[in-house]
């Protein structure tokens, strides 16, 4: 991959910024490690922004999560292979979920309670 050094002024590049954290809003500045970069505004398809883990994650034991259709989804922990790892399991069904694949597959997940 090339450095930004490498490349021309003037050269149409995508820019993906790994690990960044949100620190305002309007207008949006990120922080990626110890810098911060505002993000402009621009039109549609200018800037798209996937998110990687919503806010509090990961789930913790006790935690209550609702998803982008109002499912929620019960942290618990539960043997795996030998070892209590943190699952979800949803409101509707007792199958023990990854929480990583919930994430991904049930956007957007939102935090609606945790135990202090």
């Amino acid at each position: 991959m090339p450095q930004a050094t490498d490349l021309p002024v003037d050269e149409t590049v995508e820019v993906k910024l790994s690990g960044a954290i949100i620190v305002s809003r309007d207008p949006m500045v990120v922080r990626v490690g110890d810098e911060e970069v505002t993000i402009p505004a621009g039109g549609p398809g200018t800037v798209d922004i996937q998110v990687v883990a919503p806010l509090n994650w990961p789930p913790l034991p006790g935690d209550v999560w609702v998803d982008g259709s109002g499912l929620k989804w019960f942290a618990a922990e539960v043997p795996v292979s030998n070892e209590l790892k943190v699952r979800l399991v949803a409101e509707n069904n007792a199958t023990p979920q990854n929480p990583n694949t919930i994430k991904n597959t049930n956007r957007p997940l939102k935090l609606e309670y945790r135990t202090a």
